[in-house]
């Protein structure tokens, strides 16, 4: 599957500024906090009804373009 995402100048200035501290790729970087978002809602989702997860994947998916 594959994602893309629009992020602001702002944002991705933020980014490789990050990324040339920790010595890694903006890509990498990008990578890794997408995918402590996708944890961190999974997290969030748990104990939920079903419709309010479905709810929730239909706006990420919307905020993700998937």
């Amino acid at each position: 599957m594959s994602v893309t995402l629009e992020i602001s100048q702002d944002i991705q200035d933020i980014y490789t500024q990050l990324a040339q501290e920790q010595d890694m790729s903006k890509e990498s970087l990008m990578q890794m906090a997408l995918a402590e978002y996708a944890h961190d809602l999974a997290i969030a989702l748990q104990g939920r009804s079903e419709y309010d997860k479905a709810q929730d994947w239909d706006t990420l998916k919307a905020e993700l373009r998937l």
